[in-house]
């Protein structure tokens, strides 16, 4: 994405490639319609991956991306809501959950229903059976190890992890209280 679509000269997506057909002209969508912007969503991501991955370059891409849009979002911010969830996740704590467990565990189970059933648009969940799965997608979690072979939970804010925990109604009050 961001090889193709990136504005190396004023910062933002393109919403076509550079390996697309020769345009008049390449347009940048900050404003949301019925579908949120292609720059909105890929700020959004951006912050849960750096977050999730450690990997500050995707939280400086979205940094680039408020001074980018900075007057569209100044003049008209109600047209770009999802846009500022982005910024939201930048001034708000995020909250990233490994959860590590036999996928028919009832405890594994519980605490996904929970995950799905709220909106915690500040925390992002990754979950397997191993923890080596993680290592292309979060390698600072693929070390950890489970408690005694029951579904464990990391819960991990601001590039750091609490104890890990197998109680799941204490992985609950971690990720919804703090």
């Amino acid at each position: 994405m961001i090889g193709l679509f990136w504005d190396e000269t004023d910062g933002g997506f393109y919403f076509s490639g550079d390996d697309s057909e020769v345009l008049i002209s390449r347009e940048k969508e900050i404003y949301d319609g019925a579908l949120p912007s292609g720059n909105s969503v890929a700020a959004v991501m951006l912050m849960r991956l750096g977050y999730l991955t450690g990997e500050l370059k995707y939280l400086d891409k979205v940094e680039e991306m408020y001074y980018t849009f900075f007057k569209d979002l100044d003049g008209y911010g109600l047209a770009s809501a999802y846009f500022m969830q982005s910024l939201l996740l930048t001034e708000n704590p995020t909250k990233e959950v490994v959860v590590l467990g036999a996928a028919d565990a009832p405890e594994r189970k519980q605490l996904l229903e929970m995950l799905h059933e709220k909106f915690l648009p500040n925390v992002t969940a990754i979950v397997s059976d191993q923890a080596d799965h993680f290592s292309g997608i979060a390698p600072f979690a693929a070390a950890y190890k489970q408690i005694d072979q029951k579904t464990t939970i990391y819960v991990c804010e601001n590039f750091s992890c609490h104890q890990p925990t197998s109680d799941i109604e204490h992985a609950k009050h971690m990720i919804l209280e703090g």
